[in-house]
């Protein structure tokens, strides 16, 4: 039997799509078994997938070391899915027939986002990256599992968060956005993430449903398996519900699809503006050097609305 671990810890939308691993190895096959290490803040994602043949959760306040030593076993081959200091400092640690590491591509951003022709790296989407560690894998896509399949999807999803606000779609617009969709005879539920209850409310106000953020994050999976579409700014949760089979509109700003993170699904939708300061940091976080961020200003209620509904008439 072939033993594998797979490393990686977070965040949101780059466990979701290292999910894309498990199949592409055989996971769940006689042959092959899995052992995935992340953060304990996101164990529950994986807790019921079967093909994860052991679940290893980095402790709040652990250190790599402690960690290391509950993972005993000899591994034919350690997949480094997340190249950052502590899981290479992991992958020294542990017992290894050999490693492979993610490439991050970072040169290739940096030279693309100063003005460089666009690098054949970044043609890449992140899922490609690490199928790319692996000699042969097997057709795969991103999965999470849920609980019970959801035939009768009603709701469509509002994810207003995003890890950065320069990523934020303005909230007021979410705000009409919900207010138009429940107008037209939509369920709306209202989605953010710890920090972010604020917003949430601002933008369900009377016209939607705000999502607890303090429910355990299997229990939203199983929430959007349930919506006809999500909505919402370039944040794991674009992910995680094409993860469990729920195409996505995603509103992009300073962030663009070279840096890999574009909806996969064929039935998502991706709204953007075509602007010059484009990509203007690695991951979105800067503040905007402009009076105002027209890359996200730009796209109005109407774009947003037009697109969705081009989605859902598609999907049905």
């Amino acid at each position: 039997m072939r033993e594998v671990l797979i490393i990686r810890f977070g965040a949101l939308g780059d466990l979701v799509l290292a999910t894309v691993l498990l199949d592409a190895l055989g996971a769940g096959r006689s042959h092959v078994r899995i052992t995935w290490v992340t953060k304990q803040r996101w164990g529950a994602l994986l807790a019921r997938d079967e093909r994860v043949d052991e679940l290893v959760l980095l402790r709040e306040g652990e250190s790599v070391r402690e960690l290391a030593r509950r993972l005993p076993r000899q591994y034919d081959l350690v997949i480094d899915a997340h190249a950052n200091l502590r899981s290479r400092l992991l992958c020294f640690l542990v017992n290894s027939g050999q490693t492979r590491r993610l490439a991050k591509d970072g040169f290739a951003r940096w030279i693309y986002r100063h003005g460089a022709p666009r690098p054949r790296a970044l043609d890449r989407r992140l899922i490609d990256r690490y199928l790319a560690l692996l000699d042969d894998p097997l057709p795969s896509r991103p999965d999470i599992r849920t609980t019970d399949p959801a035939p009768d999807r009603t709701q469509i999803a509002v994810a207003i968060g995003a890890t950065h606000d320069t990523k934020r779609w303005p909230i007021e617009r979410f705000a009409e956005l919900v207010a138009r969709l429940a107008g037209e005879g939509y369920e709306v539920s209202v989605i953010g993430g710890p920090g972010e209850e604020q917003l949430v409310q601002l933008a369900a106000a009377e016209s939607g449903a705000a999502w607890d953020s303090r429910r355990p994050l299997d229990e939203l999976a199983d929430h959007l398996q349930s919506c006809v579409a999500l909505v919402g700014n370039d944040s794991g949760l674009l992910h995680l519900a094409e993860a469990v089979g729920t195409p996505v509109l995603g509103i992009f700003g300073p962030t663009v699809e070279a840096w890999g993170y574009a909806p996969w699904q064929d039935r998502s939708r991706m709204l953007e503006q075509d602007l010059d300061c484009r990509p203007c940091s690695k991951m979105g976080e800067k503040p905007c050097r402009l009076p105002e961020k027209l890359c996200l200003t730009r796209t109005t209620v109407q774009d947003v609305l037009a697109a969705l509904e081009e989605l859902v008439h598609e999907r049905a």
